[in-house]
């Protein structure tokens, strides 16, 4: 099993993994993820294992070859660019962590905070 797929089987709405400056440690949670190291990147992993990676085009070349991912080119401005592309979709915005599904969630309609998901004491990602 992928680590994509760990954290999937953990979720139950999806999960947007940022690196920094958006969400602090995040950088490592991508690359972790993926194997993408980039300082302008984000992965979306749905509930059903699937995941998107959103990177600038500095990354475009790799983020094109990271397995497992459907590759996703952004503007710099990496999280307003997903907003407009997720626009209405409700997504949680979390650094991984063993002890908790997600610290923060937005809903990219209206930019403004959500329900927070469930915490879990499940780890083994």
């Amino acid at each position: 099993m992928t680590r994509l797929e760990r954290l999937a089987a953990l979720l139950e709405h999806p999960l947007l993994v940022a690196g920094p400056p958006y969400v602090l440690g995040g950088q490592a949670n991508v690359r972790y993820l993926t194997g993408l190291s980039s300082s302008n990147s984000a992965v979306l992993v749905e509930p059903d294992a699937t995941a998107t990676l959103y990177a600038d085009f500095r990354y475009a070349a790799r983020g094109r070859e990271v397995d497992g991912v459907t590759f996703v080119e952004t503007a710099r401005s990496l999280l307003p660019s997903i907003a407009e592309l997720l626009a209405g979709r409700r997504i949680a915005l979390s650094r991984i962590s063993s002890r908790t599904r997600a610290t923060g969630c937005f809903s990219t309609a209206v930019s403004t905070p959500c329900r927070r998901a469930g915490s879990s004491s499940r780890s083994g990602l």
